[in-house]
């Protein structure tokens, strides 16, 4: 995920100015003695020049599009946020060629602090962030007809529906290692948090048991499904791609719904705000199961433990992703 954007929506406002020299600048230091250069050479080897940087990079990777049609992607990534090729793969069946490429593993560059290189198929469309940001840019107002959320919405949807029917088989072990990693991520959470969180956290920890009965199906989840990692046609708003499958893993479904809250609302520096069509979109999108446990784990997952260290730890009062928290987990003060 990118270290910080001049892209507003879904970034919360206290973030550094990103910029594309300056981030692949600062990955590139803490992967000494690799040089940029040997990585544009090798994605040159690979597809041909041209070899240009994407415009939005990650913290753990550097990304270009190689090749004369500029249709290949070449991803050179920190072996500590390696892909799980079986994983990718499994996403590739899941929800097709046309939403997730299949990738090719190339081994790895360097010795000292080593990247690993992926290729894939470049898909089209542009990062749901951008799209939004270049549209309020555009009409100074929050999403409308123009943006089609509804054609996003709609195949979000379609894209849960793909891993809810493509259902997992994980040994009673593995899961119950899953569920006992929750209940004690939880239980962390609960002690530190302040009390506006505590009874929807009570909440998902009285249901938890529930995502791990044998009725209830495992599946594939993204993990990190913010707007960065899925692209749309900028002019219709159809999902045309997601990617950076790195924190994907097999779980309970729904424990990536809170993506959804990215085609909902955005957030600002007085905090987060629901679209005007929210309510509508929603219902669209989950009748059934819009207030279900699954989700609100999920936003606990992803918001109340420190990513860029590990996503062990959790958040200190104060960070930016206690925005997230109160637009989504608060109940009191």
């Amino acid at each position: 995920m990118p270290q910080a954007s001049t892209l507003a929506a879904n970034h919360p406002p206290d973030l550094v100015v990103y910029t594309l020299e300056g981030t692949i600048n600062d990955f590139f230091a803490s992967h000494i003695p690799i040089r940029r250069k040997q990585c544009d050479e090798f994605a040159a080897s690979l597809y041909g020049d041209p070899v240009n940087p994407m415009p939005i990079q990650g913290c753990f990777s550097y990304t270009v599009i190689a090749g004369h049609k500029q249709s290949k992607i070449v991803q050179f990534r920190a072996t500590d946020s390696d892909f799980d090729t079986n994983i990718l793969e499994l996403a590739h069946r899941v929800h097709g060629q046309h939403l997730v490429p299949a990738c090719t593993f190339h081994g790895r560059l360097g010795t000292s602090a080593p990247l690993s290189i992926y290729s894939m198929e470049k898909v089209p469309g542009d990062t749901f962030i951008s799209v939004l940001s270049e549209y309020m840019k555009a009409s100074g107002t929050l999403p409308g007809p123009g943006l089609n959320p509804y054609n996003t919405t709609l195949d979000f949807a379609l894209f849960f529906a793909a891993a809810w029917k493509a259902r997992q088989v994980i040994s009673p072990y593995t899961a119950q290692g899953i569920h006992a990693d929750y209940q004690e991520r939880f239980k962390l959470l609960a002690q530190v948090l302040p009390s506006r969180y505590q009874q929807n956290l009570e909440m998902v920890r009285r249901g938890l048991s529930l995502l791990f009965m044998p009725t209830f199906p495992m599946v594939l989840n993204h993990g990190d499904l913010y707007g960065m990692n899925f692209l749309v046609n900028p002019s219709n708003g159809h999902l045309t791609g997601v990617i950076d499958w790195a924190e994907a893993q097999i779980c309970p479904f729904g424990m990536s719904l809170w993506g959804l809250e990215n085609i909902l609302g955005t957030m600002d520096s007085t905090g987060w705000h629901y679209h005007r069509d929210h309510e509508a979109l929603r219902i669209l999108f989950w009748k059934q199961f819009e207030e279900a446990v699954a989700r609100m784990a999920g936003l606990f997952l992803r918001y109340g433990f420190n990513w860029p260290t590990g996503g062990r730890n959790p958040v200190d009062e104060g960070n930016s992703s206690f925005k997230y928290l109160d637009a989504f987990c608060a109940t009191c003060s």
